[in-house]
């Protein structure tokens, strides 16, 4: 398991662990199900350990498939963050959720249980582990700056902002990439040059109002990944 160490960086095991596909889900890391006479749900996670330095984020790909008959709406949720870890769930009622673990300098290090849980109504919960163990901090290779890292947006809209990369101590490429993204939610970037980027992001009519998030990423040859977190309020 890789170790982040810029700020706010997300491993490169984590990053791919984020793409992996529903059978790989399925088969990587499973967690109990929530089932009754009729049918429930069950949650699956792609990685069952996060590993991040402090001052920095991860983020892990959930899965909600449904049994039986249950067609109802879901709520996922974590719980169990200590001191200094700031968790958020993107897409949280959709079945492809993403877990959002933000670590402050000051977090303590060690090893920290969490719990993710899936609700539904008339049904019996379903969870799945997810151990996050805070590193100290190592050194700055770079930064990336969002000008508007929460943006506030209707339905079927589109809205853009800027993004800056701050060179610290590399001269080589350094190539930007959207990730994490909830389906009907969708980001581009395009380069304007010396650095800095135009973030588009669109939300179609199809997504529920909600906060949904997602990470702004660099990657540099020779150094871990750097990503920024974007928040976007989807209002009616």
């Amino acid at each position: 398991m890789g170790r982040a160490s810029s700020p706010l960086a997300v491993t490169r095991f984590m990053r791919r662990a984020v793409g992996l596909t529903t059978a790989l889900l399925v088969a990587s890391c499973s967690g109990s199900g929530g089932t009754t006479e009729d049918g429930g749900v069950n949650l699956l996670l792609s990685v069952g350990t996060l590993r991040i330095q402090q001052g920095h984020i991860a983020q892990a790909q959930g899965l909600v498939t449904r049994t039986g008959s249950y067609d109802g709406s879901v709520t996922t949720t974590v719980e169990g963050a200590p001191a200094g870890v700031t968790v958020s769930v993107g897409g949280g009622t959709s079945n492809t959720p993403v877990v959002y673990v933000v670590v402050a300098a000051s977090a303590a290090p060690g090893t920290y249980p969490l719990v993710v849980r899936t609700r539904g109504s008339g049904i019996s919960d379903a969870t799945a582990s997810l151990n996050i163990t805070v590193d100290p901090a190592g050194s700055v290779a770079y930064t990336i700056a969002v000008a508007d890292p929460v943006l506030t947006m209707p339905v079927a809209s589109t809205a853009t902002t800027t993004v800056t990369v701050t060179r610290v101590d590399v001269s080589g490429a350094i190539a930007l990439r959207v990730g994490g993204l909830t389906p009907n939610l969708s980001g581009a970037l395009t380069p304007l040059g010396n650095d800095r980027y135009t973030l588009n992001v669109s939300v179609s009519a199809a997504l529920r109002p909600g906060t949904y998030y997602f990470t702004v990423g660099g990657t540099s040859p020779g150094l871990p990944d750097v990503d920024e977190l974007v928040t976007v309020i989807v209002t009616p």
